[in-house]
């Protein structure tokens, strides 16, 4: 039974751990204008991601017109303050 445990706990702490997540959300308000977005960081996965993205846009007035993008590895360009850079995009 220890044996048991001792295999097993492992693989159940591993998704308790602190670490920040790598995935970003960037919703769209409008997708027709797309120089208008927020970004939130720090999702731990692509589905937890677009879960997020869905919330939000849900609570916007006009969801139908809404956008979202998934971001993995995203940082602010230094060239550009206001754009994201990732390594990759998902929806």
């Amino acid at each position: 039974m220890l044996r048991r445990l001792a295999l097993v706990l492992p693989a159940l702490l591993a998704g308790c751990d602190d670490t920040p997540g790598q995935w970003s959300a960037i919703v769209y308000g409008d997708a027709r204008d797309p120089s208008h977005y927020v970004t939130t960081r720090g999702f731990k996965s692509l589905s937890m991601c677009r879960q997020a993205a869905a919330e939000t846009i849900a609570a916007l007035p006009n969801p139908g017109q809404a956008a979202f993008q998934c971001g993995f590895r995203c940082e602010v360009d230094p060239r550009n303050p206001g754009k994201n850079v990732c390594e990759s995009m998902q929806k």
